[in-house]
């Protein structure tokens, strides 16, 4: 029986979820029209993990450049203002 037509299982509209493949993390929508599967950017998830952190730890930036040590703060900053 399919998820979407079966009245035991109520009346469902989308299905939704994520899962993660060799190139990287991707969405997918399900309804009874169809499934689409779509790649979720690199920063959106730095951006949401970050968001829910509530404090970052940069482990072992002392082996960084201080150049780099910025590179990563400046993108952080970015990813999160994305958000």
């Amino acid at each position: 029986p399919s998820l979407f037509t079966d009245a035991a299982c109520g009346r469902v509209l989308r299905v939704k979820g994520f899962v993660q493949d060799a190139a990287g993390w991707v969405e997918l929508n399900a309804t009874a029209d169809g499934l689409t599967a779509a790649p979720i950017p690199a920063e959106y998830i730095l951006a949401s993990e970050a968001a829910s952190a509530g404090r970052i730890l940069l482990s072992r930036s002392q082996l960084a450049t201080q150049a780099q040590r910025e590179s990563a703060i400046d993108h952080l900053k970015r990813a999160l203002a994305a958000c």
